[in-house]
């Protein structure tokens, strides 16, 4: 595989960079510029963290987390949305606070942070839809439970058999590989996209406490530290009492973990792994 990282020392300003000015598809790390744009609102008293939301049919998406789990008509914390967003990677909770941010909010607040290069941003829904639309142009037509039905067959050629029933094609007429082009293609796009070293910056922000405001930025970095995704990623090579606070991307072919590791003598170390 090829990887890209980029890590520096806060405080000393002391940076290792290896491909960290190639532009990386991010997957669910955008999330965070996602929870950027709540606490924007949350800063301009245009909601709070105990505002709830309706959870409506429309709203289930495939991928992990409660909210699929919530019957219709549940209502649920703004509070809760984002510690799903973060710390599960929840899907439905993403496009939900993304609807409600609004996407050109979110790129703005990605830019401000100090991600200049960030690409176009989409929903989670909109990754599937765009991917399957590559894989055949009738793919178009599957609605928001087409998609769940596939995410939750888990292995890709009972995937593919299940797209084929979907679209009333023989069995066999999509393989792995074809769906590898699919997401080659969607990555072209540079939709959801950034270059590792400009995430650094905005992980820099975060920890100094220039994300929306100080104590915004300490709130998200308390979100962030209670992740549960991605164990076996950063964290797990971390010495003893090292903590990270990080967020977590996977897609086909595509991992990555980003966020701020605190050393037991407070140093902050900004950290992205693509």
């Amino acid at each position: 595989g090829t990887v890209a990282v980029y890590i520096k020392d806060i405080e000393s300003g002391v940076a290792l960079e290896h491909n960290a000015d190639q532009p990386q598809y991010l997957a669910s790390v955008v999330k965070m510029f996602v929870m950027f744009g709540v606490f924007r609102l949350i800063e301009l008293e245009k909601i709070t963290l105990d505002d709830k939301l309706t959870i409506k049919r429309s709203d289930y998406v495939d991928g992990a987390g409660t909210v699929n789990w919530m019957e219709s008509g549940s209502r649920i914390t703004i509070r809760k949305l984002l510690e799903n967003m973060m710390q599960l990677s929840d899907n439905a909770a993403t496009d939900i606070l993304i609807d409600l941010v609004g996407r050109d909010g979110v790129r703005k607040e990605a830019y401000w942070s100090g991600v200049k290069d960030v690409g176009p941003i989409t929903t989670l829904l909109e990754v599937r839809e765009r991917v399957f639309r590559n894989l055949h142009p009738l793919g178009g037509r599957l609605t928001r439970h087409d998609h769940l039905d596939l995410w939750r067959v888990r292995e890709y050629p009972q995937k593919l058999a299940l797209f084929s029933r979907k679209i009333r094609k023989p069995a066999g007429t999509f393989q792995p590989k074809d769906l590898d082009a699919a997401f080659d293609k969607f990555y072209k796009t540079r939709c959801n996209q950034a270059t590792l070293r400009t995430l650094g910056v905005a992980l820099e922000n975060l920890q100094l406490g220039n994300v929306v405001s100080s104590k915004a930025s300490e709130q998200m970095i308390s979100i962030m530290a209670g992740t549960k995704t991605g164990k076996k990623r950063t964290p797990s090579v971390l010495p003893a009492g090292w903590k990270m606070a990080y967020k977590t991307g996977t897609q086909r072919r595509r991992l990555c973990a980003a966020g701020v590791i605190t050393t037991p003598d407070n140093q902050h170390l900004a950290t992205a792994i693509c």
